[in-house]
């Protein structure tokens, strides 16, 4: 009786016809999640109608929209879903915002790691839309609930994607006379769905630029490469993590992962001389700070063999926000923020280029849907917290530093600077101001953190002759100071710490050092002119105003 209650089911979801009435029965919506049985899904057991997910490592209850949305996902069958797929199938076809669906993507990606971290992975196929990799739904007690489609998807595009076919037709009815239905999954080989999962859990692990998050992508790598050494794209990718395992790495461990980056990118460029990976990670190992157009150069040139390339993309917003470019830099921060809107560097990197351009409505739109997705996140609170107190609303910023619970662990003397600028701002007062300077100028020497943050603080609160003496020490190790250019632990962990600066020379908060004569000289000493020259581009603040000579 069971076997014949299974086949029914099966039967309906898969043609669209009542075994019993003969009658056309739409297949079950992913909406309708009470009567959606349970299913597996890699080593998760997902549980629709109780909104519950459980596997090896735990389990996690999220909000009906967003099982929902793990739902329209399995259903697929390892085919890439669409973001107008899911508004019709999890939304009824409402008009939706971005951030409703993103928001959903990231709790279903969330509660899969906390419960099944090694079986199943969300990934996100710029442009297009979003695919589960691993083993597709099984039923649970035997019976599938989800509806399944009379073909399986051929030839899947990512590695990793199982294909399940059921019995069709003239077989199908075969199986029913004998009482039941046979289910055959035609499954990859395990090592290639480990190898994806692995791959994909590397690059958010970039993507998300936590400290020690270069680290584990560089393990997950060579794991991958452990299981398909041939595969010259793991071997690309590893090289690529390399290379941001260098810009965190401490003194000690620097040399050793600039050697790797380069050995593992030349072994991958001799299998595949145009391996974008092995190409972008020698490009972008090396520093740009005073060889801008050198690195502009590099960059441009794996973006030719690859003109979408994500890492080379975001490397070369850095260097032209870096050199004053800012409108163009915008633009590759709003690009890679439509491909990627779970990242949350392209969250903060767009915040400063918005508040730049003047745009503050978008920039507040923008910072505060960061905050609410990654509130401990550094980057996306420093970009929230100078963004509201550089734009006169210094009690808010004053309200997010104190904020304990909520704020990201940050080192004492950074909260105390950070809070002395920030009354300063908020109140306006001599008294206030005079101590805020006085404490930035006792902390700015100590690191490359406090050097960029002090820099942006002094030229607000009107010091700039301190701001100059600074941003000479920093940027030429000249003039009295003597600014430490190793990251200390007394410091923040963002990321990108290894390299010198420049992007905070062109935000709002340095506009009294731009109106300043002594500005362009600086620019001419650190070679900064003469890129403009080469390159025949000039920085966006000189408006029509010539190149100086």
């Amino acid at each position: 009786m069971m076997a014949g209650r299974c086949f029914a089911d099966v039967l309906a979801s898969i043609n669209g016809v009542s075994a019993l009435h003969g009658t056309v029965k739409a297949p079950s919506s992913p909406t309708d999640l009470a009567v959606r049985a349970s299913f597996a899904l890699g080593t998760a057991t997902v549980s629709p109608s109780t909104c519950a997910i459980s596997g090896p490592a735990g389990s996690a209850t999220v909000e009906p929209r967003v099982m929902q949305v793990l739902v329209a996902l399995a259903d697929a069958h390892g085919r890439v879903v669409t973001r107008s797929a899911l508004v019709d199938d999890c939304w009824n076809g409402r008009f939706v915002g971005d951030d409703a669906v993103n928001r959903a993507i990231m709790e279903v990606r969330r509660a899969l790691r906390s419960v099944a971290p090694d079986s199943i992975a969300l990934t996100t196929i710029p442009k297009v839309g979003w695919q589960l990799i691993g083993d597709a739904p099984v039923a649970v007690n035997g019976c599938a609930d989800a509806p399944m489609s009379a073909e399986a998807p051929s030839d899947p595009a990512r590695s990793g994607t199982t294909r399940r076919r059921v019995l069709t037709g003239g077989a199908l009815l075969a199986a029913a006379a004998a009482g039941g239905v046979a289910l055959w999954r035609s499954r990859p080989d395990p090592s290639a769905t480990r190898v994806a999962l692995l791959v994909e859990r590397s690059q958010v692990a970039l993507r998300e630029a936590v400290p020690g998050g270069a680290q584990q992508a560089v393990a997950l790598l060579k794991e991958a490469q452990a299981i398909a050494p041939a595969d010259v794209g793991v071997r690309g990718k590893l090289a690529l993590a390399w290379a941001q395992a260098a810009e965190e790495a401490g003194p000690a461990a620097a040399a050793a992962a600039v050697a790797a980056c380069q050995q593992t990118a030349q072994d991958t460029l001799q299998a595949d001389p145009r391996q974008p990976d092995a190409l972008a990670a020698l490009a972008t190992v090396m520093p740009i700070y005073g060889d801008w157009l050198a690195a502009e150069k590099r960059l441009r040139s794996v973006l030719a063999v690859d003109a979408g390339h994500e890492v080379t993309t975001a490397a070369l917003g850095v260097l032209l926000m870096s050199t004053g470019r800012v409108a163009v830099a915008a633009a590759t921060s709003a690009t890679l923020l439509e491909q990627f809107p779970l990242s949350p560097v392209y969250h903060y990197r767009r915040t400063y280029h918005l508040w730049t351009l003047g745009k503050l409505g978008d920039m507040d739109r923008v910072a505060d849907r960061a905050l609410e997705l990654w509130p401990r996140h550094v980057g996306v609170w420093m970009a929230r917290m100078w963004t509201l107190g550089y734009t006169g609303r210094g009690n808010q910023a004053l309200a997010l530093i104190r904020d304990i619970d909520a704020r990201p662990p940050l080192p004492p003397p950074f909260v105390d600077m950070l809070t002395a600028t920030m009354m300063a701002l908020a109140t306006g007062a001599p008294t206030d101001i005079a101590q805020a300077i006085a404490v930035n100028r006792a902390v700015g020497e100590r690191g490359p953190t406090f050097a960029v943050a002090t820099i942006q603080h002094l030229s607000a609160l009107g010091a700039i002759d301190a701001a100059f003496d600074l941003a000479n020490a920093y940027l030429l190790r000249g003039g009295p100071l003597s600014v430490n250019l190793r990251h200390t632990a007394a410091e923040p962990s963002i990321n990108d710490q290894r390299h010198r600066k420049t992007m905070m020379l062109w935000l709002p908060a340095t506009r009294a050092l731009r109106a300043d004569a002594r500005f362009l000289l600086l620019c001419r000493d650190m070679g900064m002119t003469r890129y403009w020259q080469a390159a025949g581009v000039k920085p966006d603040y000189l408006g029509r105003s010539p190149l100086p000579v």
